[in-house]
């Protein structure tokens, strides 16, 4: 139900948006690594590929680290989840890769399958491109200096209609959604003001944990 999707994505815009604040990026959210409690609060787990943003370290001082100098790996996430910035080879990433990441999990729990369910990387850009257009310096400023530009040649293509595409969401989901999955990493929306979109304070009301009982059963929103 849309009221539960709203609890879980607020409980997974918290987590996120305290991992940003302290500078840590988590590199890998999906939903197989965020749990549910027995009374339904969501919890991110497996930190494994987190890194610390370059000027978080600049302030905790400390030997130098890859962190620090912010060329960091391509291999992160799971393919389904992983932000165009990184299957173009961008070494310098931030925070917006999780916030596509969260995106992508908020179309997964309103759709129940996957946005982009790619086999490898090249597979993952045409799902992405089917939906956002083949990318290009107007759609995606600074797209032409990417370290991979130029190896992979895409189809011109105009990007869909997000409502037609999805025609049984609300129009603020579609709005919310539209903020995260964007290619311009700039331009897409933090942790911190998703959890303040107006699709949070429209009926229906999230369902926010911790619910009362033995357990929750989150497909049928009810106890049990």
């Amino acid at each position: 139900p849309e009221s539960i999707v709203k609890g879980l994505m607020i409980m997974l815009l918290r987590g996120v948006s305290h991992l940003h604040e302290l500078g840590i990026i988590h590199r890998d959210i999906k939903p197989a690594n965020l749990l549910l409690s027995g009374n339904g609060i969501l919890k991110i787990c497996d930190l494994g590929l987190c890194r610390i943003l370059p000027e978080k370290l600049a302030n905790i001082g400390g030997a130098k680290t890859q962190d620090e100098t912010h060329a960091w790996t391509l291999q992160v996430g799971t393919s389904f989840y992983r932000a165009p910035e990184l299957l173009l080879g961008d070494r310098g990433y931030g925070e917006a890769v999780d916030t596509w990441a969260v995106g992508c999990v908020m179309a997964e729990l309103l759709n129940g399958k996957p946005l982009f369910p790619g086999s490898g990387d090249i597979e993952q850009l045409g799902f992405i491109t089917n939906l956002l257009g083949s990318p290009d310096e107007t759609r995606w400023p600074g797209f032409s200096q990417l370290a991979d530009f130029g190896h992979i040649v895409f189809k011109e293509k105009e990007p869909e209609n997000i409502r037609n595409v999805f025609p049984g969401w609300s129009d603020d989901a579609v709005d919310l959604f539209s903020k995260f999955i964007v290619y311009e990493p700039a331009r897409r929306i933090s942790a911190r003001e998703a959890m303040n979109h107006n699709w949070f304070f429209t009926e229906p009301a999230p369902m926010i944990a911790p619910f009362d009982g033995t357990g929750f059963n989150l497909i049928a929103g009810s106890y049990i």
